[in-house]
C-alpha cells in the first residue's frame, strides 16, 4: 500500500488541478492516495467533480485559506507521510517515492524540490532565527506523525508565511537545524509560478493579505523567541 497522500489547494483554476492530476497519474503509476480541498472557491468547486478526482478525494470548505486547506487534508489523510503540493505544477516523471525517501530513512524533518533564501523579514528577526533558507513552499513533505505533534500549520497565517512558520516550529522541535530540512534536487516537477495565487479573481486583495501575513508571522516569532509564546 502506498505510504503517502498528496494533499492540492485549490481556489478557482480547475483546470490546473486537472493538468496536475493528469500529468502525475501519467508520469508515475505508484497511485498515491490524492485529496484535493477546495478553498471556497468563486464557483462551485470551481468545476472541479469528483470524477476529476476519481480515485481520490475532493473536499470542499468555505474560504478560509490555504493553511487550513492544508490542515483539512491532513486531518483526511491516513497515511504515514504526506505531500503538500500546488496545483500549478506538472510532473514530467515520477518523483514522490524519491522525495519521501528522505523521510523513510528518518534523514531529516521535511523535504521538498527546492530551498529559496528568505528576504522579506527584518535583519534583526532573521539574526534570531534558526535558519535563513527553507523550502519552497509549493511542493513540500513532512511524516503526519511529526505534522500532528507539531500542531498543523497555523491557520491565523491565512495565505503566506504559514509553511516557514511550520519549518521552523519544526527546527525548535528536532533541535539540529542540519536535520531539518533536506533539498532533494532535480526532481521532474515544474512550477507555473503561483497562477492561482496571483490570479486577483480567485486571491483579492493578494499583495494586502501577503502584507497581513507576514506582519503576522513577524510578531508571533518575536514573541516566541522573546519566550512569551509557546504551541503552534
Amino acid at each position: 500500500m502506498p505510504d503517502t497522500t498528496i494533499i492540492i489547494p485549490q481556489r478557482g483554476h480547475a483546470d490546473l488541478t486537472r493538468d496536475c492530476l493528469t500529468s502525475l497519474r501519467e508520469q508515475d503509476r505508484a497511485a498515491w492516495p490524492v485529496i484535493v480541498v477546495d478553498d471556497g472557491s468563486p464557483q462551485t468547486a470551481a468545476g472541479l467533480t469528483v470524477e476529476d478526482v476519481s480515485p481520490g478525494q475532493l473536499i470542499l470548505q468555505p474560504h478560509r485559506g490555504v493553511s487550513a486547506a492544508w490542515n483539512r487534508g491532513a486531518a483526511a489523510a491516513r497515511t504515514q507521510f504526506l505531500v503538500f503540493l500546488n496545483n500549478d505544477t506538472i510532473s514530467t516523471g515520477p518523483w514522490v517515492d524519491e522525495m519521501v525517501r528522505p523521510l523513510r530513512q528518518r534523514e531529516c524533518a521535511l523535504t521538498g524540490v527546492a530551498m529559496r533564501a528568505e528576504r522579506a523579514l527584518p535583519e534583526s528577526l532573521l539574526d534570531q532565527l534558526a535558519m535563513r533558507t527553507f523550502l519552497a513552499g509549493w511542493c513540500f513533505a513532512i511524516s503526519a506523525s511529526v505534522f500532528r505533534e507539531l500542531g498543523g500549520f497555523d491557520e491565523s497565517l491565512r495565505v503566506y508565511w504559514s509553511d516557514t512558520d511550520l519549518q521552523l516550529r519544526a527546527a525548535s522541535t528536532v533541535g539540529d537545524s542540519q536535520r531539518v530540512l533536506r533539498d532533494v534536487a532535480g526532481l521532474p516537477l515544474v512550477h507555473l509560478g503561483h497562477r492561482t495565487a496571483h490570479d486577483g479573481r480567485c486571491l483579492p486583495r493578494q499583495r494586502e493579505q501577503w502584507c497581513t501575513d507576514r506582519q503576522g508571522f513577524i510578531a508571533k516569532w518575536q514573541q516566541r523567541l522573546a519566550g512569551g509564546l509557546s504551541g503552534p
